[in-house]
């Protein structure tokens, strides 16, 4: 049997996952982060990306992540997302909603509209419906 880590993600609202993973790619501010089992502890801000679990059994799960931090022990993974939504859960119309509203605020900007808030919301749904699309082609 191989290795594995236990890894908990966590909002300030609610918990996302919790179990135990044989390796994990995490989103951090950096780049992509690989771990597995008894990595050296680190401590990293997260970015808005798609958190990656293989589990023991073979399965893969995928989790939407926005902001936070992520704390990486030899035998525990926290991450502290400011956002977080498992695949199962991503409303592919509100994604996409959301990313046209955005497209839509960058096409005829205002001094309201900040262009750098409409950026980040389209790659936020667009990371969002990566996700959703990815487990629909598993099923």
């Amino acid at each position: 049997m191989a290795s594995t880590v236990k890894i908990d993600v966590v909002t300030p609202e609610r918990g996302i996952y919790s179990g135990e993973v044989e390796f994990v790619v995490i989103p951090g501010t950096m780049g992509e982060l690989g771990v597995y089992p008894k990595h050296a502890p680190l401590l990293t801000t997260l970015q808005t990306g798609e958190l990656r679990m293989k589990l023991p059994e073979g399965k893969e799960e995928s989790i939407f992540v926005s902001g936070g931090f992520c704390e990486i022990l030899p035998d525990q993974i926290t991450v502290l997302g400011d956002v977080a939504e498992r695949a199962d859960e991503i409303d592919e119309e509100r994604a996409q909603a959301a990313a046209h509203r955005a497209e839509e605020l960058m096409k005829a900007p205002t001094e309201k509209v900040d262009l750098s808030t409409a950026e980040a919301s389209i790659r936020k749904s667009s990371i969002r419906l990566k996700i959703a699309q990815k487990r629909k082609k598993k099923r």
